[in-house]
């Protein structure tokens, strides 16, 4: 399938996952109870392993080098894989049309619109950051409520690996207004179930208790 075989395929909610610390503290219940709604992961999700994600996505191209040298098979989605850099897709991943240079796309998201993808589908915004790349996609696919988790926006490491740094608390003032642009271009629908995240300890996105919106889901 093709990008555009998917839009507006979907409706509702997807949760988007990002690799923070704070996944590591779902419970066994939380990760199963995810399984069964729609969640897009990304970058080095895999490594964490904690459940399987609707769709995958890569969208970093450092992150593509190393993937092409390890092979492919550690990323799995139950649905499909997105493939947003400038290198050919893989086999089994669904190519979204990337930015032809890194010039003048990280940092500024159109001010016509978050998804780029309407009309001639030319290419996304890039800016460093998947969930914001997923967000995209998922808009394009149709859902129309969004929920991040795992998207601390801090420098205390991934879920893997808390010894890692990720070194994200040093671009926070760059992405915070990406993220706040992101929340109005979507008409508010975006939500964070990140406990102790900075996107909503600074009132850029409201919080969304994750048990509450899981129980909410079943009933």
């Amino acid at each position: 399938m093709t990008l555009q075989d998917y839009k507006g395929l979907y409706s509702g909610r997807v949760f988007l996952l990002g690799s923070g610390p704070s996944l590591a503290l779902l419970t066994k219940e939380e990760r199963y109870l995810l399984s069964k709604e729609f969640t897009f992961a990304g970058a080095r999700f895999f490594k964490w392993g904690g459940l399987t994600p609707s769709f995958y996505m890569l969208a970093e191209q450092g992150q593509a080098e190393e993937w092409r040298q390890r092979g492919f098979g550690d990323a799995s989605a139950e649905i499909a894989k997105f493939w947003v850099t400038w290198q050919p897709a893989p086999d089994g991943w669904v190519p979204v049309p990337a930015p032809p240079s890194l010039s003048f796309h990280h940092y500024t998201l159109p001010e016509t619109g978050l998804s780029p993808f309407e009309g001639e589908c030319k290419h996304m915004h890039m800016a460093h950051d998947v969930p914001l790349a997923m967000l995209q996609v998922a808009r394009y696919m149709g859902f129309s409520q969004y929920y991040l988790l795992g998207v601390d926006q801090t420098d205390v490491g991934y879920a893997w690996d808390a010894q890692e740094r990720r070194k994200a608390g040093h671009r926070y003032g760059t992405m915070a207004p990406l993220y706040r642009k992101a929340r109005d271009q979507v008409g508010g629908n975006l939500y964070d179930c990140t406990p102790g995240g900075r996107l909503n300890e600074t009132n850029i996105l409201a919080y969304v208790d994750l048990d509450t919106l899981l129980k909410e889901g079943r009933e």
